[in-house]
């Protein structure tokens, strides 16, 4: 179970307590269309996302994937949240304090097709908008 292990060591890294999580999660997206013009930007095509209450990770169960609008990864939430970024294959990276209504960038560099999730420190509910 490796992924398992990374998940237990980011949360170990975080300081927090191991919660199981559900087999799925809520899930939204806007601005994914099939036709994005040149004029397309990585806010642009934004999804938004909700985190449920109990849970550390969004989503649960599966992964995202980036697309080829962004470079990195970015996360907006409604409400301050500590979060980090879990890349499939290299693991999480460090937790960062995303502010409410603010984009905050939590992994630069990422190639297209990357695959990754969100781990929250907080298993309180949570939603906004992700780029990627």
């Amino acid at each position: 179970m490796p992924g398992f292990r990374r998940h237990l060591a980011a949360l170990a890294a975080l300081g927090g307590t191991l919660v199981t999580a559900p087999a799925a999660a809520a899930e939204t997206r806007t601005g994914r269309s099939g036709g994005v013009s040149a004029a397309s930007t990585c806010r642009g095509d934004a999804g938004s996302y909700l985190k449920e209450k109990g849970i550390h990770f969004y989503p649960a169960g599966y992964n995202l994937k980036t697309t080829k609008h962004c470079n990195d990864i970015q996360i907006k939430p409604k409400t301050d949240r500590w979060v980090a970024v879990c890349l499939s294959k290299l693991g999480c990276r460090g937790s960062k304090l995303a502010k409410a209504g603010t984009w905050t960038v939590l992994a630069t560099n990422v190639k297209t097709g990357t695959e990754y999730h969100f781990f929250f420190r907080s298993t309180a509910r949570s939603t906004g908008s992700y780029a990627a």
